[in-house]
């Protein structure tokens, strides 16, 4: 009967772990939450240590989320202490528009 008590003791504490995670913050998921329209809405990879896997994974999101549109132009911007890549894209139309990522956490970094 011990071994049932501990195995149950131990689904409830990973139950109640998983209930009180809040996915809406959570900064795994960045395409999710953040549509990298402003710096506060930046597109956030919190795996990345630099930017040998940061640089390609941030074309790999602007190719899996606008569809048709290319980059034309990248710029490193820093607010408010934070550092941030823009991406200017442009599709055959000639919309343009402003991607936003913020690569604070691995800026300088290979």
């Amino acid at each position: 009967m011990k071994i049932s008590i501990k195995v149950l003791s131990v689904f409830m504490a990973l139950t109640l772990i998983a209930c009180s995670h809040n996915t809406t913050n959570n900064n795994d998921s960045p395409q999710l939450i953040r549509n990298g329209t402003t710096p506060e809405q930046a597109i956030v990879f919190p795996n990345v240590k630099g930017s040998i896997t940061g640089v390609p994974m941030e074309y790999k999101w602007i190719k899996e989320n606008h569809p048709g549109f290319r980059p034309v132009k990248q710029l490193l911007i820093e607010k408010q202490g934070q550092m941030y890549d823009v991406i200017y894209i442009e599709n055959e139309n000639g919309e343009k528009k402003a991607v936003y990522f913020d690569i604070t956490n691995w800026y300088g970094r290979l």
